[in-house]
């Protein structure tokens, strides 16, 4: 769906016959280190191209219910096996982050694995006027506060930063209890 900046795959899966599927979904933000590319790299992707799955890493994945699964949830019934739906996974295909999950010892998939003084690279998952949020693994996010932004007065974040923006974040605070990292 390249009008809403996605590309998605249905990927290899358990090989049970009456297992749901799996679809890759991968963003074009996730497409590159570099945001002014992306669009570009989106543009050349075509319906059967599995080449762009190839290699990638694994950011989040959750259960999307079809219509009728969703209304029976949200009525309080409950869902059950038979319920239809699908798996999506998040994936990035982001050099400096795959290098890090590899090589540098992992992403941080939880906030208790963050450490206070320990650089980090993650992608700008939302932008606010008190700063930019930074995600890992899965929904691990830390708030990088607008003061620390850098050496100078940053009044406006979204000057310096576009969502799905690969940074190095230094982790300043990390409070468990909480669930929150600066």
């Amino acid at each position: 769906d390249q009008d809403a900046g996605l590309a998605y795959v249905l990927l290899p899966h358990g090989g049970e016959e009456n297992s749901q599927a799996v679809v890759g979904v991968l963003a074009a933000e996730q497409l590159t280190d570099h945001p002014d590319h992306a669009a570009a790299l989106l543009a050349g992707i075509s319906v059967g191209d599995k080449a762009i799955v190839d290699g990638a890493l694994v950011l989040s994945s959750h259960w999307v219910w079809d219509n009728v699964a969703r209304e029976t949830h949200q009525a309080g019934e409950g869902v059950t096996a038979g319920d239809k739906g699908r798996w999506e996974v998040n994936l990035t295909q982001k050099s400096l982050l795959k290098r890090q999950h590899s090589i540098m010892g992992g992403l941080p998939s939880t906030i208790s694995e963050l450490d206070p003084g320990k650089l980090v690279y993650g992608y700008v998952a939302n932008i606010s006027k008190h700063g930019a949020f930074v995600r890992f693994l899965g929904q691990t996010t830390a708030l990088a506060p607008r003061a620390n932004l850098s050496d100078k007065f940053v009044a406006e974040p979204s000057e310096f930063f576009t969502l799905g923006q690969t940074v190095r974040a230094r982790v300043v605070d990390v409070n468990v209890d909480q669930g929150t990292a600066l």
